[in-house]
């Protein structure tokens, strides 16, 4: 499945959390145009860690005409986002969300996405980013200096 997903750039991502059992989070995916800026919220749900033995979640943005590309990086302006979770007191969801930072030239953008074998990515306000969104000219940057207009999907701890 993964090499499928590489070579057409689908956006579905798996990932594997390390929560306390009956722990709330919170599944947000935001945008920011400058540093100075207010995030704008584009999805935010909040889930709830069962007592299973793990917590998965899989996320997707699949364009609206089901066409087999990936979304993020498209010109689309709205996808159709899923997450399914293993591990979790909620089913999963599907809704549609706008594609973070449409307005902003998909040339001059870099997608980057976290997996299970590399170290979480905290942030400032204690949330793990999944994936993110940043200008293509500060793609060998920290994380937290990687520059705006940028966007993420993150989960945060209550």
């Amino acid at each position: 499945m993964s090499d499928l997903l590489s070579v057409t750039f689908l956006d579905i991502y798996k990932y594997r959390l390390d929560l306390q059992p009956d722990r709330r989070f919170r599944v947000v995916l935001r945008e920011q145009l400058a540093a100075d800026s207010t995030p704008k919220v584009l999805f935010d749900e909040v889930f709830h860690r069962d007592d299973s033995n793990g917590l998965t979640l899989l996320v997707s943005f699949t364009s609206l005409d089901d066409r087999l590309s990936g979304v993020l990086l498209s010109s689309d302006k709205q996808a159709e986002f899923r997450i399914t979770t293993d591990g979790t007191k909620e089913p999963g969801l599907a809704t549609i969300v706008p594609v973070p930072l449409a307005g902003v030239a998909r040339t001059d953008l870099i997608l980057v996405a976290q997996h299970n074998n590399q170290p979480k990515w905290e942030l400032e306000d204690g949330a793990i980013q999944l994936l993110a969104i940043f200008p293509s000219t500060s793609a060998k940057q920290p994380v937290a200096d990687r520059g705006y207009p940028r966007a993420e999907l993150v989960v945060i701890p209550d």
